[in-house]
């Protein structure tokens, strides 16, 4: 907390917020022992923890301030001087000899006087004026309390920078200490790391070593290889009975395997429980070499052939949908195939989705192409040669679809007697005995059917025609 450091001033700036608190003139020593000895008396010239340290405007005189740019600050040279103490008690102001002095008019009501060495502070009182040669002439009460010579305040300064470069050398010391310490430490840790990692390493290649005999053995003396060839490939019987870790896995070996991840949450597991399957490292490796370019992405048709293979008759049924979604138009770059996409406006999409189970999977795409009936063929017969079963086809009753359903024969006939017949079918490509159902996409209908009734109206019993205009 900050408070005037004149002996009997109170002042602080938290009270006082019209005063300024002035800190030492330490860059200026003569001056600084000025002030400090008038704020501390006894030792003068210790000017430790005068940084800290500070003077209220009350103790200066105006003719101390400068004002410029509307900015009002303390001179350089300016020296406390105003409202301190009068008590006898106060050892600032306790006399011990008196001495003649003249200053000019105008001065501070106190000088700063050198005598034998000692500068000395001079109070007046009972002051006199000789308005002929402008001159004070006055009796000074000097305190006794006198500062010690320059001599001296040089060799307490040797001293102090002494003690520093001391203190500073120990420091040093302690640090450098610290240091071999830490490093000390930190080569004991990396020793016993070193010798835990090497004893795990051959721990390892023991347990790898013993595996792969014992397994030798077996297959020696009981022939269990040919047990094993109808649970694993050859790739994983390989790795069996070697022990080796870095095996070159083929397409399919990888697809069952991305398949077996994804299906269970137990593939970890069973890789540590000495299964010979691929690391999870190696199947986003294969996985990110997938190119998913337009057409059939036939990668993906592999993966639904390895997901289905196992599963029952009644979850392999699946529809095939289509749909033509739109783009912005604009340039783009494949960096796999080093190639520039010329700007299109629409994507055609295709889909194979569970009718009785909950999954989805898109199988291929097209820029700018139209819905052809060779294209949708080759692409059932695909879906159904991975082992799935395409029962219906579903899209949008969009001008270009509706123009594919009628190639196709689905479609709503009327004959001369005013008589619709309708055709919702088509033969299945690779089965003659089985039919492929179209069913039109129904929030398509629904927004069909209000587009066609807000145009037209609707006409009820009675020939009442309602419009549009009838409801607004």
């Amino acid at each position: 907390m900050v408070q005037c450091a004149v002996v009997g001033c109170k002042n602080r700036p938290e009270v006082q917020r019209n005063l300024k608190f002035h800190r030492f003139p330490l860059r200026n020593l003569p001056l600084a022992l000025k002030w400090n000895s008038i704020c501390v008396p006894n030792t003068p010239s210790n000017l430790s923890g005068a940084k800290n340290r500070r003077i209220c405007s009350r103790h200066f005189r105006d003719e101390d301030y400068r004002t410029i740019s509307g900015i009002r600050s303390l001179i350089a040279t300016a020296v406390p001087s105003l409202h301190f103490s009068a008590d006898v008690n106060n050892p600032l102001l306790t006399p011990s000899h008196v001495v003649n002095v003249e200053v000019k008019l105008g001065s501070a009501p106190f000088v700063f006087v050198a005598v034998n060495h000692f500068i000395i502070r001079v109070n007046f009182t009972n002051t006199q004026n000789d308005v002929n040669d402008r001159i004070f002439r006055a009796t000074a009460i000097v305190s006794h309390q006198e500062t010690p010579p320059l001599q001296d305040i040089q060799a307490q300064r040797d001293l102090q920078e002494e003690k520093i470069k001391n203190l500073r050398g120990q420091v040093m010391y302690w640090k450098g200490r610290s240091s071999i310490n830490r490093n000390k430490k930190m080569n004991v840790a990396k020793t016993y790391k070193s010798a835990i990692a090497t004893n795990r390493r051959r721990t390892q290649m023991a347990k790898k070593t013993w595996r792969a005999k014992y397994i030798k053995t077996l297959f020696a003396a009981n022939g269990y290889r040919k047990a094993l060839e109808k649970l694993f490939a050859q790739n994983q019987i390989q790795m069996l009975v070697s022990g080796r870790k870095h095996i070159l896995w083929n397409n399919e070996e990888i697809g069952k395997c991305i398949t077996l991840r994804y299906r269970a949450n137990m593939y970890e597991s069973l890789r540590s429980m000495i299964y010979p399957f691929p690391s999870t490292r190696t199947l986003q490796r294969q996985t990110h070499k997938i190119q998913f370019r337009p057409g059939i992405i036939m990668p993906v048709i592999n993966l639904l052939k390895n997901y289905f293979q196992n599963e029952p008759e009644f979850k392999r049924q699946c529809a095939f949908v289509f749909d033509e979604m739109s783009l912005d138009g604009s340039y783009a770059y494949c960096p796999d195939e080093d190639k520039v996409y010329a700007p299109t406006v629409n994507i055609n999409v295709y889909f194979v989705r569970g009718l009785f189970s909950e999954w989805k999977q898109p199988i291929g795409y097209e820029f700018d192409d139209e819905f052809k009936v060779e294209k949708i063929l080759e692409m059932i017969k695909v879906v159904q040669g991975a082992g799935l079963k395409v029962r219906t086809v579903t899209s949008d009753l969009g001008g270009k679809n509706r123009g594919l359903m009628n190639k196709f024969g689905v479609m709503v006939r009327k004959n001369q007697c005013s008589i619709y017949k309708t055709s919702s079918s088509f033969q299945n490509p690779m089965f003659e005995d089985d039919k492929i159902w179209w069913f039109a996409y129904a929030p398509h209908l629904i927004k069909l059917l209000r587009n066609n009734v807000l145009k037209h109206g609707v006409t009820i019993s009675g020939g009442f025609k309602i419009t549009k205009q009838d409801c607004w």
